[in-house]
């Protein structure tokens, strides 16, 4: 077999993953390349929409709902630091009470008028917390939803990809989409022709390189069959980054207690959409506060390594560097 991200030809790794999240239990046949350390599906389901159960058909209109007033005033003089003017009590509150601008994209300079384009938004919680703290020009696309949906003030979730888009973006963010994608290469393509010269791609996605998967193996959580169609390598994403004229700025490790609890579960085939599960909160669950304490700082210990299983790749393009 093929790889479909860096070519080669050698024998691969053949591997049977389990569907686990939603417990059908179904199986399906990936490969592991032994050149890149790229995991990817043989053959995706035909109807993929029935492994995302109301995911895709009970979309709401995205609505605008009141802050309580304290955190009314905390979130604007979150937003002023960020936005405006950098101030000691502004700082505090974004160190204790962070969002996705100050995680995630304060390395560059952004704006309320930056230009964000979210790919494989689903209903758009992640955009309309962005437009909540001030930002206008927002959008979000997933070929998916039954619907385009229109929210406050413009925001709009559309059912198209990248490809009936024009104009120009300042950032196009894969927030765990990525790999759910079945064209990496032709994604990323796009990618770079709506991007404008100085722009910038997040790819936040599961790496195989990672202390998750040699623990847990079929069981690691993240592996996610069969919705996911590759889970990368640092490596592969660097190579896939260049093949397609970008360059890996910086990488982020963000992983969280879900690589273990999670994982812990499908040990014991328990899905992650179980009424035992930690999703649905502890009190079900298998796990004390103790071990939940203890998987909190397992994360935080393999992310300053770069063991953690996912990260934030950073993509600039390679001839505007």
């Amino acid at each position: 077999m093929k790889c479909r991200i860096c070519g080669s030809e050698e024998e691969q790794t053949p591997f049977i993953l389990t569907e686990k999240k939603i417990g059908t239990f179904e199986q399906f046949e990936y490969f592991l390349c032994r050149s890149c350390n790229t995991m990817q599906i043989i053959s995706p389901p035909e109807d993929i929409r029935k492994y995302y159960p109301g995911k895709f058909d009970s979309f709401e209109k995205i609505k605008v709902i009141p802050l309580p007033k304290i955190k009314e005033v905390i979130f604007n003089l979150r937003n002023a630091h960020l936005f405006e003017r950098r101030t000691l009590i502004g700082g505090v509150i974004t160190f204790f009470f962070p969002n996705f601008i100050s995680m995630y994209l304060m390395g560059k300079r952004i704006t309320k008028e930056t230009r964000i384009l979210d790919v494989g938004s689903g209903t758009g919680n992640l955009l309309y917390a962005l437009h909540r703290e001030g930002m206008k020009n927002l959008m979000g696309i997933d070929p998916y939803i039954t619907e385009t949906i229109l929210g406050p003030e413009g925001l709009m979730i559309g059912k198209m990809t990248l490809k009936d888009l024009n104009g120009k973006w300042d950032i196009v963010m894969f927030n765990h989409s990525f790999e759910h994608e079945k064209e990496p290469v032709e994604m990323l393509k796009e990618v770079r022709r709506l991007l404008s010269p100085s722009g910038l791609c997040l790819i936040r996605t599961p790496l195989m390189n990672s202390w998750a998967w040699q623990k847990y193996r079929e069981n690691w959580v993240q592996l996610d069959a069969p919705r996911h169609n590759f889970i990368y390598s640092e490596d592969s994403l660097k190579r896939l980054a260049g093949s397609a004229g970008f360059k890996v700025k910086q990488i982020i490790y963000d992983s969280t207690d879900f690589q273990v609890w999670g994982s812990e579960q499908y040990k014991r085939d328990i899905p992650l959409l179980s009424e035992k599960s930690l999703h649905y909160g502890r009190k079900r669950s298998i796990f004390s506060r103790f071990d939940i304490l203890r998987y909190k700082v397992k994360a935080i210990s393999l992310n300053k390594k770069g063991r953690g299983d996912q990260a934030a790749f950073y993509l600039t393009m390679t001839d505007n560097e």
